[in-house]
């Protein structure tokens, strides 16, 4: 086979609609063929590759220390997350959704629960009531309808502390949207 076969052979391969290279020196992957999975090294493509480089002895130190470094990331995550139900929760977050049938109470959804606390002091208070029949299920949309419905301005304020009006929605700091916009400028 001439270059300029080969090279017509090569660039014969589309991706997207636009010709490409599998490789520089190669057309397929010199160990199974193929020119759909992509081009990786040593004329092999991204799993030939990888499934020799895990054999190879000499990775094995490389691959145990990757592997604990995913593991210690993705554990942490885990303990925190633990910790945060424990502090918002006191653990009472999954028994209220397997009360509820793993379903939202208002509309039944299953998807995005979360768990309400029906007398609002929860999350973000000194002594939260976490006891199971403070705790109910809701998705996030019914989730932000109820606090939507609440007759309180805001948490922690009645109203703006800066115009004191209740007609605009609560921002932040005790402010008005439109009293924040000003405070921030």
């Amino acid at each position: 086979m001439t270059s300029s076969t080969l090279w017509d052979k090569v660039y014969s391969i589309t991706r997207g609609g636009n010709p490409m290279a599998w490789s520089k020196e190669r057309s397929e992957c010199k160990r199974c063929g193929t020119i759909d999975i992509p081009h990786m090294a040593k004329g092999l493509c991204s799993r030939c590759y990888l499934s020799e480089y895990v054999k190879n002895p000499k990775n094995k130190a490389r691959i145990i220390e990757t592997k604990k470094r995913w593991y210690m990331r993705h554990s942490l995550e885990e303990t925190r997350k633990i910790s945060r139900e424990q502090r918002n929760y006191s653990d009472m977050r999954e028994p209220a959704i397997k009360r509820d049938g793993g379903h939202c109470v208002q509309c039944g959804s299953i998807n995005g629960l979360t768990v309400h606390h029906i007398d609002g002091v929860g999350r973000g208070s000194l002594n939260p009531n976490n006891s199971l029949d403070n705790l109910i299920t809701l998705c996030r949309s019914c989730h932000a309808k109820t606090h939507h419905k609440l007759s309180r301005w805001s948490r922690l304020y009645t109203s703006c502390v800066g115009c004191g009006t209740t007609d605009r929605k609560h921002n932040a700091k005790g402010l008005c949207w439109k009293c924040y916009a000003i405070h921030r400028g």
